[in-house]
């Protein structure tokens, strides 16, 4: 994956100086994590200009725990949509290219969608 990968430490920092934020917390042997890989790479090619995309290894030497459970990660794939430093939306499980792109495109153009409130998503795995 090309996506740049984050750990704790750069969590704030990545926050402080980006408008619009999507974080996907993956791991390397999470079959789910695997299936919307492709999903986040293609929202980093087609809004990547707008929109910080990066990635978060949950399992990667223990160094990441703070944000897991600061942000009550309990399952993965998890993405996070933070939106001028405030977390805007939570999206768990497996989720399709246009729940994603479609989430994102809410905070990135809200004058197209006035009167949504961020929201918390979540998709069952059936």
């Amino acid at each position: 994956m090309s996506i740049p990968e984050i750990q704790d430490s750069d969590f704030y920092i990545l926050l402080s100086k980006q408008k619009l934020v999507v974080i996907a917390f993956l791991a390397t042997w999470c079959r789910f994590c695997k299936h919307i890989a492709p999903y986040i790479e293609k929202l980093d090619r087609n809004y990547g200009a707008h929109v910080k995309i990066v990635t978060i290894d949950v399992d990667k030497n223990n160094k990441n725990k703070f944000i897991l459970n600061e942000f009550c990660i309990k399952n993965i794939p998890t993405v996070l949509i933070f939106k001028d430093g405030e977390l805007a939306a939570s999206i768990t499980g497996i989720a399709s290219y246009d729940k994603l792109s479609s989430t994102v495109e809410r905070f990135l153009y809200p004058k197209i969608f006035p009167n949504e409130l961020p929201v918390r998503l979540s998709d069952s795995l059936n």
